[in-house]
C-alpha cells in the first residue's frame, strides 16, 4: 500500500463487546526512516495507529520473518451488533497487508486459522 491508501472491510457482528483484530503484514524494513505505520478505523473513526517497524535483525524481526508476517493486534469495543466497517490506512509507504482477522475471544496461534468448508 502506498502512503494514504485505504482498504475497507465489512463484517457482520452478532453481539456487542470486546473484539480482537489481528492485522498481518509482510515483514519488511523501514526503508525511509518513517516507520511501518498503519491506522485502523472502525466506522470511519481512528481506534489505533500501530507501528510494526523493527530495528536491524532483532528477535522480533527474526520471529516475523520466520512466520512470514508481522502481526499487529488491536482491541475493539463494539457497542452495537450489525454491520461494521474496518478500514486499514497506510500512514507510511511500503505497507503490504497480508491478512486481517476479527474474533470475539483472543486466541494465540502461530498462523491465522483458515476455514476449509
Amino acid at each position: 500500500m502506498q502512503k494514504g491508501q485505504i482498504l475497507d472491510f465489512t463484517f457482520e457482528i452478532p453481539e456487542t463487546g470486546e473484539y480482537f483484530l489481528k492485522i498481518g503484514t509482510i515483514p519488511n524494513h523501514d526503508v525511509d526512516g518513517a516507520g511501518m505505520k498503519i491506522e485502523v478505523l472502525l466506522n470511519n473513526k481512528t481506534v489505533a495507529e500501530p507501528d510494526y517497524s523493527v530495528k536491524g535483525r532483532s528477535e522480533t524481526w527474526k520471529r516475523n520473518v520466520l512466520r512470514g508476517q508481522a502481526i499487529s493486534p488491536v482491541k475493539l469495543n463494539i457497542e452495537q451488533p450489525g454491520e461494521i466497517k474496518i478500514s486499514i490506512k497506510a500512514r507510511t509507504g511500503h505497507i503490504i497487508l497480508d491478512q486481517i482477522m476479527l474474533m470475539k475471544n483472543e486466541m494465540n496461534f502461530y498462523e491465522f486459522p483458515v476455514r476449509t468448508d
